[in-house]
């Protein structure tokens, strides 16, 4: 099997994953404010239940009996007390912005603000999954770009309508979604201008960061369906 060929078949796969990427985007975005349906710490589960049983194993351990003291023993030496350090203050961490409207506008304009990006991001994947998919490599590079300046611009955008508290969770998790979405483009980016064994390499990397995205666009659209704002 050539080169550019095993690079068209993964090609393919890649595809598939950044189709999955844009179809949860779109489940995440029609979702309303409702509770959760899953706790973001159920895989701890194993791990608090491992501690406790260690816990319960020191407890039970037997303690070795305490000696009476001597009636002989003498008084210490008294020291000379040792002056402590100085504390330092702990440094306060600035608290991220907030918006000063009421929260359920707010929330409802980066609703919308996600409902109108829908057609763009599906846009944006098709042309990126046609291009690798057809091993297209300078087509695959504009579309990369263009979902870089896409990026740029709706992270200004979440940057200058900073959240209410209801819906801070799913405001960073838009930012997070978008720092994925400029990594894979990025490495996409690369991929488009390599050649020979580093095109495989490059084009590797793409796909951990495809995954990455796609993780990405799936926390986002958890963290819509359990924000809850009034209004």
């Amino acid at each position: 099997m050539t080169k550019e060929r095993r690079l068209t078949i993964e090609g393919i796969v890649l595809a598939i994953v950044i189709l999955l990427a844009g179809f949860l985007f779109l489940q995440g975005s029609d979702t309303g404010p409702r509770g959760a349906t899953a706790s973001p710490t159920s895989r701890l589960g194993s791990g608090s239940t491992a501690s406790s049983s260690t816990g319960a194993r020191i407890s039970a351990s037997p303690r070795p009996a305490s000696r009476a003291p001597s009636a002989s023993r003498a008084p210490s030496a008294s020291r000379t007390p040792v002056p402590s350090p100085t504390a330092r203050p702990t440094p306060r961490r600035t608290a991220a912005p907030r918006t000063s409207r009421d929260p359920h506008l707010g929330y409802a304009d980066f609703l919308s603000r996600v409902n109108d990006d829908r057609s763009k991001v599906d846009q944006l994947n098709s042309a990126l999954s046609t291009a690798v998919t057809a091993g297209d490599r300078a087509a695959a590079r504009t579309a990369a770009m263009a979902i870089l300046d896409f990026v740029k611009g709706e992270r200004q955008w979440l940057v200058d309508h900073p959240p209410a508290d209801c819906y801070a969770a799913a405001h960073g998790a838009g930012i997070a979604m978008l720092d994925a979405y400029q990594t894979a483009a990025s490495d996409f980016v690369d991929w488009a201008g390599a050649s020979g064994l580093s095109a495989l390499v490059a084009l590797a990397k793409a796909g951990d960061a495809a995954n990455a995205a796609t993780d990405g666009f799936a926390a986002f659209g958890t963290a819509i369906t359990s924000t809850q704002c009034p209004g």
